[in-house]
């Protein structure tokens, strides 16, 4: 593999390529509550492991030809790299990386900052930025500890993740409402299988209802199991009906418009946080396979005929 050269340019550059050049665009790739924490004036922010990146990059930069130097910090150089990877696949052609902080920045060239350096080379001042980092790392981390998991580098929007999930936690205590019924009222031969299915749905609605409690609390919200708002914020129906192919059939559909819920919640979250999107996928794959049983137990020819699946 070849090795590539990694533009860095020095603080005193940047000054100088910022008074050359005012169109320089300078992109701070941070997450949005590191970047409202500090960051140097004038920068756009455009988180880089946002869904839309590069769109949005695209509708600043207004052209492929704008300079652009990408801002990460002394303690995100990864991230600098993989954002000038993505840009210059992306069809921009002059970009470069300064990594130093802001208060580097304001302070003058004169402070150390790092140096243009060929990938695979040494770096002498790779310990004492290092050492630099974890000291900044430990007082970001020191900071509102009354906030638990939700450091300062949690990137996504968390007001909007809590009303998602208290959506989705709604949804899954009517379904297991919804289930337990049915399997209390499902009767005869024919029905007992089915009834056991309903119920193994039901417990397993309970569980994620757990998950999702779990994390909601962990983001510094408080789950709503209030059962009279409960049908306000499911997004499934409860259903009170007596004939088991209707039974199935409500499910079934219940869990199609589930199904896309957590398709949509996923892609709303995207890499902003990992630990509830991963989560998400968990359950959203649960969901397909309920699916899947109650499309199976419609093919079932004790069923009255019409309610079966047509081939």
């Amino acid at each position: 593999m070849m090795t590539t050269k990694t533009k860095t340019i020095t603080t005193g550059e940047l000054r100088d390529l910022r008074t050359s050049n005012p169109d320089c665009m300078l992109l701070d790739v941070l997450p949005k509550e590191r970047f409202d924490h500090e960051h140097i004036e004038g920068a756009a922010n455009v988180p880089l492991h946002s869904a839309d990146f590069l769109q949005r990059v695209d509708g600043i930069a207004n052209g492929k030809s704008r300079t652009i130097v990408v801002c990460s910090g002394h303690d995100a150089g990864d991230d600098s790299g993989l954002a000038v990877a993505r840009l210059t696949d992306a069809g921009y052609g002059d970009v470069s990386t300064y990594r130093g902080t802001a208060a580097a920045y304001r302070a003058g060239p004169g402070l150390p900052t790092e140096q243009s350096q060929v990938a695979g080379q040494p770096d002498d001042d790779a310990e004492p930025r290092a050492a630099t980092a974890d000291g900044l790392l430990r007082a970001r981390a020191s900071s509102h500890t009354e906030r638990g998991a939700v450091t300062p580098g949690y990137a996504a929007d968390r007001s909007a993740v809590l009303r998602m999930l208290d959506s989705a936690l709604a949804t899954e205590l009517v379904s297991m409402l919804r289930y337990q019924r049915q399997a209390s009222m499902a009767r005869g031969l024919v029905a007992r299988s089915i009834a056991q299915e309903f119920r193994d749905h039901a417990h397993e609605e309970a569980a994620h209802a757990e998950l999702l409690a779990t994390r909601i609390v962990q983001l510094g919200g408080q789950p709503d199991f209030s059962p009279d708002r409960l049908s306000q914020r499911s997004e499934a129906e409860y259903t009170d009906s007596i004939e088991l192919s209707a039974m199935i059939h409500e499910s079934l559909v219940a869990e199609r418009i589930t199904v896309d819920s957590y398709r949509a919640m996923i892609v709303a979250i995207g890499n902003d946080d990992p630990t509830t999107r991963r989560m998400l996928e968990t359950i959203l794959a649960m969901e397909e396979e309920h699916a899947e049983d109650l499309a199976s137990l419609l093919d079932d020819p004790l069923l009255p005929r019409d309610t079966r699946r047509q081939g």
